[in-house]
């Protein structure tokens, strides 16, 4: 290989890495508790979920809902 052909891989590789294609929801998808909208009753301050979350002690749980609240 020449070095330009070299030079012409890694600058590939570079951008291959760098741009991934990630579907919508997973860029979407929340980083921090206070990033979900309209859950304060579920995670906000002061509640169970949250707390366990905060402490890294999350038991297993089962929730349970009408069908599309999932």
């Amino acid at each position: 290989m020449l070095w330009i052909e070299v030079i012409e891989w890694i600058v590939y590789l570079i951008w291959r890495l760098t741009n991934t294609y990630e579907p919508l929801p997973v860029r979407m998808r929340p980083t921090k508790l206070d990033h979900l909208y309209g859950q304060e009753k579920a995670v906000g301050k002061g509640t169970f979920l949250r707390a366990m979350v905060e402490k890294d002690t999350i038991p297993s749980m089962l929730f349970y809902g009408p069908c599309g609240t999932g």
